[in-house]
């Protein structure tokens, strides 16, 4: 490539017993938050299903139906329902 440069990888990493000490600090893990749906919202979620037991569900629209985004309300469904 003509006109790129990079520095030595040296350069890049850092060493010595402050870098090590932030490396720890990154390594920890995150304080664990319940992802559970809450048993309300779980409710809500099987009376939807039960509900429309005559259509087709769709994912989307249950989420929807909770105020609550495809994915994250997959995920904690999921974890709700273990």
């Amino acid at each position: 490539m003509i006109g790129v440069t990079t520095a030595p990888r040296s350069w890049h990493k850092r060493s010595g017993p402050a870098s090590d000490k932030r490396q720890d600090e990154l390594r920890q893990k995150a304080p664990e938050r319940n992802q559970k749906l809450p048993p309300d919202a779980l409710r809500c979620a099987i009376r939807f299903v039960h509900d429309n037991l005559d259509s087709k569900l769709k994912w989307d629209e249950m989420a929807a139906a909770l105020g609550l985004d495809p994915f994250t309300f997959g995920r904690r469904f999921k974890l709700g329902t273990e």
